[in-house]
């Protein structure tokens, strides 16, 4: 389909959503996306400008297309619709496409259930304080494959993928708040860049994870300095970093880790 909506909530039924293709702007009052049921997105170009809580399901698959959500509650959001701090059996689950989040009050990435991150890219911005999270999830967060950096806050409820993760990810975190706009960029001790991206809002703690990473070499976490990429929903490719200050030196032994700088 190809549409614009502007409603209190833009799409909402009680059976299963599914995108295959086509090009959908949504501005809502209310959720953007809602199925009781599940959302099922497999191409297509879905930008959500305005919402409060972007895309809500007990059951979210992304397997492809181009995906941005501005919301000011929760982005994605898989949930049988209560508000429970237990594991209702709910999954968010991406296999592919390109996902990018901005929450400016909520959580970017929040399931009542499991979060599988398989393939892809996610690009997510979370809010600026707490009691919010960059990802909230009440069962499993388990990391296969794919490009994901997540910012957040400080908050105690602060978490990264699990250890049964195939693909490592590292959770960096500081009791020090950093600016929006400043970079955060994390390096090889060779020099060699595997992140440099500038979050829209207030942050003190990242979740980043790619195919790349590897237990065998050591990685240089650099905030501020700057970059000549080309930049996209704050995340840098291409180009050169330089001018950063050295927040900390790190390996990743295991599979999910978190590291204080």
């Amino acid at each position: 389909p190809n549409g614009e909506y502007a409603e209190a909530k833009a799409i909402s039924v009680d059976s299963a959503i599914t995108v295959d293709n086509g090009n959908i702007t949504i501005a809502s009052a209310d959720d953007g996306m809602k199925s009781k049921q599940s959302i099922t997105i497999n191409a297509g170009i879905i930008n959500i400008t305005n919402s409060v809580e972007g895309i809500e399901s007990p059951n979210i698959f992304i397997n492809g297309g181009e995906i941005g959500v501005k919301s000011s509650d929760d982005g994605l959001n898989a949930t049988y619709g209560d508000d429970s701090h237990f594991n209702d059996g709910s999954i968010l689950t991406i296999n592919g496409g390109y996902v990018y989040v901005s929450a400016t009050g909520g959580d970017p990435i929040d399931s009542n259930g499991n979060f599988y991150m398989n393939g892809g890219i996610l690009v997510a911005h979370g809010p600026q304080s707490s009691p919010e999270v960059g990802v909230d999830v009440n069962g499993d967060f388990i990391v296969t494959g794919g490009f994901m950096v997540v910012s957040g806050t400080n908050s105690n409820m602060t978490q990264g993928p699990i250890l049964s993760s195939t693909q490592r990810s590292v959770l960096l975190r500081t009791s020090t708040s950093i600016s929006p706009g400043i970079l955060f960029h994390i390096e090889d001790t060779n020099g060699n860049s595997f992140l440099t991206f500038a979050p829209e809002r207030r942050y003190y703690s990242m979740i980043f994870s790619a195919p790349e990473l590897s237990s065998s070499i050591s990685y240089r976490l650099y905030t501020g300095g700057s970059s000549t990429g080309t930049v996209l929903n704050g995340l840098y490719s291409g180009g050169s970093y330089s001018g950063g200050t050295l927040r900390t030196t790190f390996s990743l032994s295991s599979m999910a880790q978190t590291v204080w700088f």
